[in-house]
């Protein structure tokens, strides 16, 4: 049974990691989606390993959304359809 690791804010901002043991990705998904709904967190990040397996849909549509970042003065801008 494959180990993945779900990690998640939290309600009160804390990041929390924790060990999901699963048959297989979608199992491994609901656990995580299940776990952190129930502590108030709005997304979520699986792993198996190193493997990236998901990232929760409230996450992954903030991230499309969201306004231009700048990184030690690199500006990093969504990306658009035109």
């Amino acid at each position: 049974m494959p180990l993945y690791r779900c990690r998640y804010l939290d309600n009160t901002g804390s990041l929390v990691q924790v060990g999901v043991a699963a048959e297989d990705d979608a199992e491994a998904i609901n656990m995580a989606r299940s776990m952190s709904a129930n502590s108030g967190a709005r997304w979520f990040d699986l792993f198996e390993g190193e493997r990236f397996v998901r990232i929760g849909e409230e996450r992954a549509q903030s991230n499309l959304t969201r306004s231009p970042v700048s990184i030690a003065g690199t500006v990093r801008r969504p990306l658009s359809g035109t």
